[in-house]
């Protein structure tokens, strides 16, 4: 058993291998960590702000890694990848787009052909913004448009 104190409305978990599920969250000294049952909590950065990450599972330029994303204390999404199942390689958050609604939540995805998609929705305003992966390599997005 492993008591860790999470901060309430932040837990979120993804499959990352065939026998596994990570579970991410920020504790209460707002690090979000990764969490794999049978082992201990890694702290893999500081939260960009106080609401969930979302994660998904995505090949980057020829590697599995896992991709968070969360709104973040300036109200930009923002997003950090890592390889998957190996937090210590590091991770460090990047803007994306415009500033949204505070209730705004931000969602990686996949599209029908495996490439990385992006939603940010407001439930109190119904604002709908939506980017995807450029072309290139790395992580780069396209502008965010809202539909």
């Amino acid at each position: 058993s492993v008591e860790v104190p999470v901060r309430p409305g932040t837990l979120r978990a993804l499959v990352t291998s065939a026998d596994r599920t990570t579970c991410y969250f920020t504790d209460e000294n707002g690090e979000l960590c990764a969490w794999r049952p049978g082992q201990e909590p890694v702290p893999l950065l500081a939260s960009a702000g106080p609401g969930p990450v979302s994660a998904v599972r995505c090949v980057i330029d020829g590697h599995d890694c896992t991709l968070l994303a969360q709104r973040s204390a300036s109200g930009r999404a923002v997003f950090a990848a890592h390889p998957t199942e190996q937090e210590a390689a590091g991770a460090w958050w990047t803007e994306s787009g415009p500033a949204l609604p505070a209730d705004a939540r931000v969602a990686p995805a996949l599209d029908e052909h495996g490439e990385v998609v992006a939603a940010a929705l407001s439930p109190s305003t119904g604002m709908l913004r939506l980017t995807r992966r450029k072309d290139e390599p790395g992580l780069a997005l396209r502008a965010w448009q809202e539909v």
